[in-house]
């Protein structure tokens, strides 16, 4: 039997105040199953079981999912450090500091992550010509030209996010 967990933070499971949860998924000889696990609360929740299950469970190994969440990862790490609410991301407007955390987040998308200029632009319903001028805008050759709290920012933010998966590992 293969068993695969993922962890789920609070915000993005329906069980309010329990915290952080565990995603277990289980395929194997037995009918296949997902349960999400409370470990400060001692709590198990079946989720789904059998064909929904499996369906999840394909949804859960894709390479969408993974880097739909990573790029969810990236715009946290880049809020915190601007000291910005996520919601302003995605706000059509050129405050310089949503804009400059969407130039962050797009770069790490779209180089890291391989999702392309499109995706990238649809995150925060943005064409891909903005997100050119975004990427282009971080090359390593225009780094010299940003403001200083932008250059501390990225700098700050490239060194989270490598920290987050190297202890992930």
């Amino acid at each position: 039997m293969s068993k695969i967990t993922f962890e789920i933070p609070q915000n993005k499971h329906p069980f309010i105040g329990m915290g952080e949860g565990i995603i277990v998924t289980e395929n194997g000889k037995m009918e296949p199953k997902i349960t999400i696990k409370f470990p400060k609360y001692n709590i198990e929740v079946d989720v789904a079981t059998g064909d929904d299950a499996k369906a999840m469970i394909a949804e859960l190994n894709s390479d969408e999912y993974y880097n739909h969440n990573k790029a969810d990862i990236a715009k946290e790490i880049v809020c915190d450090i601007l000291k910005i609410e996520p919601y302003t991301l995605h706000i059509k407007s050129k405050d310089e500091k949503p804009v400059f955390a969407r130039w962050i987040v797009w770069k790490y998308c779209n180089k890291s992550l391989k999702m392309s200029l499109n995706e990238c632009g649809d995150m925060f319903g943005l064409d891909h010509s903005t997100v050119v001028h975004g990427v282009k805008t971080l090359e390593d050759e225009n780094i010299k030209y940003l403001l200083t709290w932008q250059s501390s920012a990225y700098r700050e933010f490239r060194r989270r996010i490598k920290n987050v998966y190297a202890e992930s590992e």
